[in-house]
């Protein structure tokens, strides 16, 4: 996966993120059947975080959302609707920039995990 980026809308902050399906290639392979997957990601301090990625059970189109944990993350860093986010490999970085602060770009390290940073 290359990356993304997103502005929050309000679904986005109340409910569920929507991603893209490349996303899907990012995360541990979902079992046979299935149509979740749970993974970690680590935010900027270090905390891990627990989220599930769910695709719609059947249809052409699999409409990836991240669910479980991610209400939580939102409001932990007091997210907001026009939030910027962006994704980006090799090891997934999250950056979520609000559009009224600007900052300086926290380092990741690399590995097999999924990094949240918020700047």
């Amino acid at each position: 996966m290359k990356g993304f980026s997103k502005i929050l809308r309000k679904t986005d902050t109340k409910k569920r993120l929507s991603v893209p399906i490349r996303f899907l290639k990012s995360l541990p392979p979902f079992k046979l059947g299935s149509h979740a997957v749970e993974f970690e990601a680590t935010d900027e301090k270090g905390e891990t975080w627990a989220f599930q990625c769910s695709t719609r059970k059947s249809g052409p189109y699999r409409k990836p959302v991240l669910t479980t944990g991610w209400v939580a993350f939102v409001k932990s860093k007091k997210l907001q609707i026009g939030d910027k986010l962006l994704m980006e490999s090799l090891s997934v970085l999250l950056h979520l920039t609000s559009p009224m602060e600007s900052g300086t770009m926290h380092d990741s390290h690399s590995g097999d995990s999924i990094d949240c940073l918020v700047v």
